[in-house]
């Protein structure tokens, strides 16, 4: 029987990511996306595994929330942006079997799941210390309009709900888009699919951007 994989993380978007990313974990299936780790608590099935967010707007900590879901028995891959050196710490004083940054290629996460899965995951301060200061990312230089477009965009709106929200046209979103789109292939960085916008806009901290409609 398949090993239940769950995740903890605000944006629904996220669900269909990471369904990709627990298909490919052998022997592992996707319970499923929810807000907070007391939502994910109380399951009827609780997974043996969650991918957790460090971030979330129930304003918990990490280290509450690991510990919570390591007496409840569930094992946690803690799945994140970038956030500052405090928050990984205490991630690792929570207990995060694995930490993954959101920056880095698919199959690390794939990886750090089957190491989970296997019982031969291992972590210490120095290699969250590492992931927080990892300074490779180019950045692209997106203006503050650009931002706006991108943190309701790849958040899963449409173009149409996004000219919508921001008070332009259409015409004028989709050009936003494609510059977006221009820039992060400029330094590097993929961006053709709306998961990879989605991926992009965590790294570079612009979802949850306050201000915006």
């Amino acid at each position: 029987m398949a090993r239940a994989i769950g995740a903890i993380d605000d944006h629904p978007f996220m669900s269909t990511v990471l369904a990709e990313v627990v298909a490919a974990v052998p022997g592992a299936r996707f319970q499923g996306l929810v807000a907070s780790v007391a939502e994910l608590l109380a399951q009827d099935e609780r997974p043996e595994v969650a991918i957790l967010d460090l971030r979330l707007q129930v304003g918990s900590s990490p280290e509450e929330n690991l510990q919570a879901l390591a007496a409840a028995g569930i094992a946690t891959v803690v799945y994140t942006s970038g956030e500052s050196r405090y928050l990984l710490q205490s991630a690792v004083r929570g207990g995060a079997e694995a930490v993954v940054r959101k920056s880095a290629p698919t199959r690390d996460l794939v990886e750090a799941l089957r190491a989970v899965l296997e019982g031969r995951a291992q972590l210490s301060a120095e290699v969250a210390a590492s992931i927080d200061t990892d300074e490779r990312i180019g950045d692209a230089g997106l203006s503050p309009r650009e931002r706006e477009v991108l943190a309701l965009y790849a958040d899963g709106h449409t173009t149409v709900s996004v000219a919508h929200r921001l008070g332009i046209s259409v015409h004028t979103v989709d050009k936003y888009v494609k510059e977006i789109r221009s820039k992060y292939t400029r330094v590097g960085r993929d961006s053709g699919t709306k998961v990879d916008l989605y991926k992009r806009a965590l790294e570079d901290g612009v979802l949850g951007e306050p201000g915006l409609p």
